[in-house]
């Protein structure tokens, strides 16, 4: 049995140069997680035979900060609804959800996998939070089914949050009241899941895969995709790896990427391509609109010197493509890694230019242990960005941050980080961060 806890406190502004208000936020999260395994069996091996397995995670958010006017001495509650002129139903103050949630039980005949419950599923078409049923199975080492068929968890499941819903519609249970103030929400739904995964092969010749991914609703198919891949690695230097998904409702690549590897001695050498169409939910407005295709290509190279030292840089283009213009930016980053007398410092760098105007910047970290319990790390970040369109963002942004992580005992851990940040058009911002974690087994 393991049990972990985590809790964590935030504090900070989120403001725009170019909005009326900003957003102070004093946020606690508190994580419980329980993992129970247990041999179904008694045997000489424990290894061997099937185990039940249990997970259990549970989440507590809590914000305390308010929402206020920049230009008044003026604060609101974006949450109650009598506020008509910041009621905002998607905002919460408070939220108990469940992430995972589940029963397994394992080497069933020695080569299944059953999982009922909440869980957390991802293949070649992405992720996605599910309360289901899902069989895994590995009858042979060069072959790999796995299949899931559930609910999709949304806002409006009991304990849950969408975290991996289609972006579109927002789906709450609101009273009349509060409906009339937000027509744009739509009543809750209950989307069915149904997603399956092949993999076969071997990856020192080939392993290549398969992706199905379907959710439906009861005004008809909300998503569909397929996913493919394959990954290669004849020669140890060499690795190649392609990924594909397409939409099946208009047929439309939607991801790709291809990419390839090549490691000689204490340098590698990596060439990518990857393109992403932006998808929305087929059931809202959205939908319909024009997506701007955008491609990314990237050549980048890493040289470790030494144990100590590392060296790296690549070269990238971006450029986007609707109705007929096209909006393309290239750039370079780098960075050096060198560990000297207890300390490890990092500088890091990029400079980009094109359609969406010049930004450069840096980042110089440094960290060191002072004690067997006690690790100081500190970071200084300057960025630059020249915005044409919007010049209320222009100038210059520099922040400091100071870090210090505790080992409290062998189990206990915290982390204290406080960040300082200055631009000509916002001014000074603070934040703070603490998060303290524990863990507990038997």
């Amino acid at each position: 049995m393991a049990l972990d806890v985590d809790t964590s406190f935030q504090a900070y502004e989120v403001r725009s140069p170019a909005a009326g208000v900003f957003w102070a936020r004093r946020r606690l999260v508190d994580s419980l997680a329980l993992r129970f395994i247990q041999p179904l069996e008694e045997r000489k091996n424990p290894a061997l035979g099937p185990k039940l397995e249990a997970q259990l995670q549970l989440r507590l958010f809590q914000d305390f900060g308010d929402t206020c006017f920049v230009s008044e001495d003026l604060c609101v509650d974006a949450t109650e609804v009598e506020q008509r002129g910041v009621y905002q139903p998607l905002a919460r103050n408070s939220l108990i959800d469940a992430p995972t949630a589940y029963l397994e039980v394992s080497r069933l005949f020695e080569k299944l996998r059953v999982r009922l419950g909440r869980q957390l599923y991802w293949d070649r078409t992405g992720f996605a939070r599910v309360d289901g049923i899902r069989v895994q199975s590995e009858t042979w080492r060069w072959l790999t089914i796995d299949t899931l068929g559930g609910v999709l968890v949304r806002d409006t499941s009991v304990a849950g949050s969408s975290a991996f819903v289609p972006q579109g519609i927002p789906r709450l249970r609101l009273n009349s009241e509060q409906q009339s103030r937000a027509p744009f929400v739509e009543k809750p739904t209950t989307t069915y899941f149904i997603g399956a995964n092949l993999d076969a092969g071997e990856i020192r010749i080939l392993r290549a895969g398969v992706a199905y991914r379907s959710l439906l609703e009861n005004d008809g198919s909300a998503t569909r995709l397929v996913g493919a891949g394959a990954v290669s690695q004849v020669f140890d230097p060499v690795l190649l790896d392609v990924n594909a998904v397409m939409d099946l409702f208009d047929a439309a690549l939607v991801e790709s990427r291809a990419s390839s590897q090549l490691e000689l001695d204490a340098t590698t050498w990596a060439l990518s391509l990857q393109r992403h169409v932006p998808r929305f939910d087929w059931a809202t407005i959205w939908a319909y609109f024009a997506s701007a295709p955008v491609w990314e290509e990237s050549f980048s190279l890493s040289w470790r010197a030494t144990s100590k030292i590392e060296v790296g840089g690549s070269l990238g283009s971006r450029h986007a493509r609707i109705d007929d213009q096209t909006d393309h930016d290239m750039g370079l980053d780098g960075h050096v890694s060198v560990g000297i007398g207890g300390y490890r410092f990092d500088l890091s760098a990029f400079g980009w230019t094109g359609s969406l105007g010049p930004v450069w910047g840096g980042d110089l970290s440094g960290e060191r242990r002072l004690l067997s319990w006690l690790n100081i790390e500190a970071l200084l970040s300057l960025w630059s960005v020249e915005q044409s369109l919007r010049s209320e963002i222009q100038g210059i942004s520099i922040s400091e941050t100071l870090s210090a992580k505790f080992r409290v005992t062998e189990n206990t851990s915290f982390l204290s980080e406080l960040t300082h940040a200055h631009s000509d058009e916002i001014g000074h911002r603070f934040s703070f961060y603490a998060f303290l974690h524990m863990e507990v087994w038997r």
